[in-house]
């Protein structure tokens, strides 16, 4: 036995040399992949090499997720209609790593086209869950784990295969949760109601479950990095492109529009600082904090256009997004102090703005009044973020995001989305606008006073109200109706998170077809969308 499965690992792992090429498949290692063992027992035994990489051919990203899917796939192995087949489908849950030539090694066409001539007819609907087409052919200058000679290898692992697969023809089902979002996934029914679905559970390279992590009140469950694992629906929150693609390019386009927006500000300012006094001032400063929050969800679209190795929001060494601090969350923790330090700073400049409006406009303060003012100013607008920002960090309530790649407060975390997002920005929006109807009030009180003909003012210093109102007012609208935008999408989120989350463990736990998962409550993609721009 020993001896024909050595022959059969030399076979196996024979390098073609002919000139024809196959360029569907990526064979070279990503940057931070590296060589680990094949994480399912029988795979090692019946593959006869030791090391894979991950992703692996049907995109799991963890050994975690490769285990638990390889579990749903075995009645297929069991139903003996190809002794091919158990090298093959092991061959796509551990392809061969090659550490010195940085490359992955598929199994060959070949070996899946023996399979499913064997077994697609025993199939559900006789449906292939594999693409062939995908795999390279034996015999070109792309490497592949395989042979063209089937039979072969058949023989040889007959014996092998029927000892770790028992025959059990009575179970013939199709596979779950090969093909991602198909409407056959059922996700794995062993769990109960009270327990985190498999897709979900956070678990350490020790295999301990990591109850620090929480999603839909259920300890040691997650959101997986992205891309999502193919043990998740297709549509799980979102539709795929909508998630992976066109979100990030959304929030990515926006954030480049206001970083030059912003910028271009910032410039007007340095070259004629005269220019910007109070009231106008803070305009400045708003400016100045939202660059660099449109320069963090730059940086965030980086992490997810390079992969999780380089995603901050992603807690690489688990495959989840960041919930709580740890000792390898420096640089999303770096991220949310930047991003959360501005963001609430703008809404504080906001504020500022509008009062130093209301004093100008309703009583009548000078430029040089309200300058003497300016470090108190300085000292609300940037003392009140840090130590929310100190408060939140000592809290370890920082969460990575999906769809934006960035770390925030209150991702996850309900309660912390409500005390330190959307109570502060409520309450700056709120008196910004108080500040900014009083003092509109007063300058159409002062305008009417003006057109009086027993005032006698010259109709020079008419226009030069009316369009230093007309500036204050366009600015305001193009800031408060934003703003209110985001707040209004943020309490839509609070008060659905909870339903949206129960749905997706439902349709983690019993796939898209589970009447929860079906019916549930879902956000509206647009909702999210509108947060993007308008931010």
């Amino acid at each position: 036995m020993f001896v024909k499965l050595t022959t059969l690992v030399s076979l196996l792992l024979f390098i073609g040399t002919t000139p024809a090429q196959h360029d569907d498949f990526d064979d070279v290692l990503g940057e931070n992949a590296v060589c680990e063992p094949v994480p399912v027992e029988k795979c090692r035994l019946i593959l006869q090499y030791n090391e894979t990489t991950f992703p692996n051919m049907l995109n799991h990203r963890r050994a975690q997720d490769a285990r638990n899917d390889f579990l749903t796939i075995e009645s297929l192995l069991r139903s003996d209609c190809s002794y091919v087949l158990a090298f093959f489908v092991c061959a796509m849950y551990a392809p061969f790593c090659d550490a010195d030539s940085r490359r992955r090694l598929p199994p060959c066409r070949e070996l899946c086209e023996a399979s499913r001539r064997g077994c697609e007819s025993r199939l559900r609907e006789n449906q292939w869950p594999f693409d062939c087409n995908e795999l390279p052919p034996y015999g070109t200058e792309k490497l592949c784990v395989g042979s063209n000679d089937t039979k072969a290898i058949a023989d040889s692992l007959k014996p092998l295969s029927l000892k770790l697969f028992p025959p059990n023809p009575n179970d013939l089902s199709r596979p779950q949760n090969i093909e991602k979002g198909s409407d056959d996934t059922l996700g794995n029914p062993s769990t109960t109601n009270d327990e985190c679905p498999e897709p979900l559970k956070v678990v350490s390279n020790d295999n301990e479950s990591l109850t620090e992590y929480k999603f839909a009140g259920l300890d040691g469950c997650g959101v997986p990095c992205p891309p999502l694992p193919n043990t998740l629906p297709d549509d799980w929150f979102f539709d795929r492109t909508q998630r992976d693609t066109f979100a990030p390019n959304w929030i990515f386009t926006w954030s480049v529009v206001c970083a030059i927006a912003t910028f271009a500000t910032m410039l007007t300012f340095l070259i004629d600082r005269q220019r910007f006094g109070y009231p106008e001032r803070p305009i400045i400063f708003l400016a100045f904090c939202y660059f660099l929050v449109s320069v963090i969800y730059i940086a965030g679209y980086g992490g997810l256009a390079k992969g999780s190795h380089h995603n901050v929001a992603c807690n690489g060494h688990v495959g989840f997004l960041h919930q709580r601090m740890i000792a390898e969350s420096v640089g999303c923790a770096i991220q949310f102090l930047v991003l959360y330090f501005f963001t609430i700073a703008s809404a504080l400049w906001w504020v500022i703005l509008t009062l130093t409006w209301f004093l100008a406009a309703g009583l009548a303060w000078g430029t040089e009044a309200i300058d003497r003012l300016s470090q108190y100013f300085h000292l609300c607008a940037w003392t009140v973020p840090a130590i929310l920002t100190i408060v939140v960090l000592a809290l370890r309530k920082v969460d990575g995001d999906y769809l934006s790649g960035v770390c925030f407060v209150g991702v996850h975390d309900l309660l912390s989305h409500n005390v330190f997002v959307v109570a502060p920005l409520l309450a700056c929006l709120l008196l910004g606008t108080f500040f900014l109807f009083a003092g509109f009030y007063s300058m159409f009180r002062i305008r009417s006073k003006v057109n009086s003909v027993n005032l006698g003012i010259a109709t020079k210093e008419k226009a030069r109200l009316e369009k230093f109102m007309a500036r204050i007012g366009i600015f305001s609208v193009m800031y408060t109706i934003p703003a209110a935008i985001v707040i209004a999408c943020l309490i839509y989120e609070s008060t659905n998170r909870s339903a949206w989350e129960l749905t997706q463990v439902a349709c983690a736990r019993g796939g898209r077809l589970a009447a929860e998962c079906k019916h549930g409550a879902r956000p509206n993609f647009a909702v999210f969308m509108e947060i993007g721009r308008a931010v």
